[in-house]
């Protein structure tokens, strides 16, 4: 999860549709992050995604790739994404962190707290 105090949040638990995956956005000042955590395997994985760049990055410990996009779920939109993967409780987990303000990026970045 991001600990991200001042934030406003809010969620979308799992339902019928999306019985594995919970939906969190982070607001201020007109910035936005919003996660996606999923067990097993996301129920709706996306739509097309091109990477104008990337860089390895290391957060709670683990190492990922901080995707800078040309378009993300499909539209031609510039963010900020990674992903990070584990294992507990007999499944596998992912959270997909997406930052829509590039001066946004060290800020979420520094407050993902990884506790699986």
């Amino acid at each position: 999860m991001l600990d991200l105090p001042g934030w406003t949040n809010a969620v979308v638990e799992p339902d019928d549709t999306h019985p594995n995956q919970r939906w969190v956005t982070f607001e201020k000042d007109g910035a936005r992050i919003e996660v996606m955590r999923y067990w097993d395997a996301p129920r709706n994985p996306g739509y097309p995604m091109a990477t104008e760049s990337q860089r390895n990055v290391e957060i709670a410990g683990k190492k990922t790739a901080l995707i800078t996009t040309t378009m993300f779920d499909g539209v031609a939109q510039r963010v900020w994404v990674f992903w990070i993967t584990g294992e507990g409780h007999d499944v596998k987990y992912g959270v997909r962190i997406v930052v829509r303000r590039e001066e946004d990026v060290a800020t979420a970045l520094a407050a993902v707290r990884v506790s699986w």
